[in-house]
């Protein structure tokens, strides 16, 4: 079972949930652990505090998918 956690931008603790296969690990990243847009995201300029912070959250939501994937590839 894998299961670990990680300090989102918002200082908020996230913790993956145990999962028994990798694709179920995949499938919580882009479901349940993916991050959620704010509220306003669209109007906000790009140096917006919470659009930056959205952002970054997307691109680390997006490689923790690619780092399960390749697993996945490698099994």
């Amino acid at each position: 079972n894998m299961s670990d956690s990680y300090t989102d931008p918002n200082g908020v603790v996230i913790t993956i949930p145990k999962v028994d296969s990798l694709a179920e690990r995949k499938a919580w990243f882009e479901g349940a652990g993916a991050p959620v847009q704010p509220d306003g995201y669209a109007d906000m300029a790009a140096d917006d505090a919470q659009k930056v912070s959205y952002d970054e959250s997307v691109a680390t939501n997006t490689a923790q998918i690619a780092e399960v994937q390749a697993l996945i590839d490698a099994e």
